[in-house]
């Protein structure tokens, strides 16, 4: 299976044993992004390190460079 299949987020769901509402996914596809938003996962679409950064920070994670 690959992105953007519902099947991969549900596998990574499952592998990760933690909740949709836990996982921040980060992809430079907006298909990809796209698609886990559909399926209740949190993302953020990567176009440079600056902006993924600044998404993160906003999100609530701490960034320590």
């Amino acid at each position: 299976m690959i992105k953007p299949d519902p099947d991969f987020f549900e596998l990574l769901v499952k592998k990760s044993g933690v909740k949709k509402s836990e996982i921040i996914f980060t992809d430079d596809r907006k298909e990809n992004v796209d698609a886990s938003n559909n399926f209740g996962i949190k993302s953020i679409q990567f176009l440079n390190a600056e902006q993924l950064i600044k998404d993160l920070k906003t999100e609530g994670v701490k960034i320590s460079r």
